[in-house]
């Protein structure tokens, strides 16, 4: 049942040009509760979020996958969320990036400015060095953009 209800909300969010992040299914059977999160290579509007929520809302009521009453959130994963797929890097050029990276001797934390890409791997400069690090992708075990403040 959760594969199908992930599969409708991945379809809402690909009709509306967005992708689907993360799908979070939690609460009781009396009233569940599910979090999704969604992004676009041009970032994510609250008339975004709410295009998708009514057409999940009415896909899953159609199909009747949910035979209780439940509550959906819909929002941008947010700066808390770590980036799980290459495209979402290429909005943040320039910004501070902070890797969990696997390597022979186990994980190391790298912190620097995020300065490329490509398919295979991100570009990180690393201060003092200052000169920039490349980190292939399938290295990569998280990444994230640390808040600024």
């Amino acid at each position: 049942m959760a594969q199908q209800i992930l599969r409708v909300m991945e379809e809402c969010a690909r009709r509306k040009g967005a992708h689907l992040i993360d799908f979070v299914q939690r609460g009781d059977r009396g009233r569940q509760v599910f979090e999704v999160y969604i992004d676009t290579e041009q970032g994510t509007t609250s008339e975004l979020c709410a295009e998708i929520s009514r057409e999940i809302t009415a896909d899953l009521d159609a199909a009747k996958l949910v035979a209780r009453d439940y509550r959906l959130e819909v929002s941008s994963p947010g700066i808390e969320r770590p980036l799980k797929f290459p495209w979402q890097y290429r909005k943040h050029l320039g910004r501070s990036l902070q890797l969990k990276v696997r390597g022979a001797g186990g994980f190391e934390q790298l912190n620097g400015t995020f300065v490329g890409m490509d398919d295979q791997a991100v570009r990180l400069e690393i201060v003092p060095a200052g000169k920039p690090v490349v980190i292939p992708f399938d290295t990569i075990v998280e990444a994230r953009i640390p808040a600024p403040w």
